[in-house]
């Protein structure tokens, strides 16, 4: 098992660790899941579900005695709620007294078979991982109707917005961003801790951090690890404190998405909107002083001056679309905003 660190955005605390299954090919190369996930047959997956949490306890005991009391996360195949082995197996890790059960995280993937809606065995096997203690996540918030379903039917207290989607925003950072945030809403008027994975660059982890994210995970943090270099990267892990403004394009124009936010919920009142119009954002911080975006920031102050007569006025729709086109240009044309194609 390899181990990748989960980040607090708010201070780059470390609060967790996910335990990523690796193999070694004939020749000791480690292969990644997606070279060999897709060769096993239900039977091994339950084998290496099975195998990956006792090594997971197993580092997540070490580290603890080392000093660094973190959640430790397995993935957890969503057929294995339904196989009497597998959950055998969580109860003996959880009664082995070698990790307070809350610091177990099961991230579930897929859907069970009969799912859709609902799968009364899986359910029910779920409510009795929480009343041992163990937290269950949804590993893989995308937006479907399983997905959805299973957030208000199963007792979850955390979910995972897929690297997936995270992905797209190096192709459509506007439509992502946007697609992100009401994940993001979902998660935490359901009262859950969010999670962004695939953060590879220092642009995505801000514009997830503004965007409302709990925590995130990705190369821009830490490759997965093996155990041994795991608790050296924590060794030398330092928090740190968050930017007051954007640093990135991407940033901005996540910061642009929560202005645009509080404008639609204002009272349709002029004197609101002229307020609103008047405040400060977090793109105007961004691109003042740099003198790379002199136009942008015409059209941020064209935006703002037409935003007074308030968000459904034609010539504000106008203004915005026209600093909207500026922005994302300038995130595409940003070597950070970029996602390397990797696995995971």
């Amino acid at each position: 098992m390899h181990y990748q660190p989960q980040v607090r955005l708010a201070d780059g605390a470390t609060i967790g660790v996910e335990a990523l299954a690796r193999l070694r090919d004939e020749d000791g190369a480690l292969l990644a899941p997606a070279q060999f996930l897709p060769a096993l047959g239900e039977s091994d997956l339950f084998d290496l579900f099975r195998t990956g949490l006792r090594q997971a306890v197993r580092c997540r005991a070490a580290l603890a005695a080392a000093g660094h009391e973190l959640g430790m996360a397995v993935n957890m195949p969503a057929v294995a709620l339904e196989d009497a082995g597998c959950m055998a197996e969580v109860r003996a890790q959880v009664e082995s007294g070698r990790l307070p059960p809350a610091m177990l995280q099961l991230e579930v993937l897929g859907a069970p078979a009969g799912s859709m809606p609902f799968n009364a065995t899986a359910h029910a096997a779920a409510e009795v991982l929480a009343a041992l203690g163990v937290r269950l996540v949804e590993g893989e918030l995308a937006g479907g109707y399983g997905s959805l379903a299973r957030l208000h039917q199963w007792p979850f207290e955390r979910v995972k917005i897929s690297r997936s989607i995270i992905a797209r925003a190096a192709i459509d950072p506007l439509g992502t961003l946007r697609f992100v945030r009401q994940l993001i809403r979902i998660g935490r008027d359901l009262g859950f801790e969010v999670v962004a994975e695939g953060l590879e660059t220092p642009a995505l982890i801000e514009a997830t951090t503004l965007l409302g994210a709990h925590g995130g995970q990705g190369f821009a943090f830490a490759r997965p690890l093996s155990a041994v270099a795991l608790a050296g990267w924590l060794a030398e892990r330092r928090a740190w404190a968050p930017a007051g403004t954007p640093r990135s394009s991407l940033g901005a124009l996540a910061g642009e998405l929560l202005w645009e936010e509080q404008f639609l919920a204002l009272p349709a009142d002029p004197a609101f909107w002229r307020a609103h119009a008047h405040d400060a954002c977090e793109p105007g911080h961004y691109l003042a002083g740099d003198e790379r975006h002199a136009g942008l920031l015409r059209a941020h102050h064209a935006m703002h001056v037409a935003a007074a007569a308030g968000p459904q006025d034609r010539h504000y729709r106008k203004a915005r679309g026209a600093f909207l086109a500026g922005l994302v240009a300038a995130v595409l044309q940003d070597d950070d905003a970029a996602v390397p194609a990797v696995s995971a």
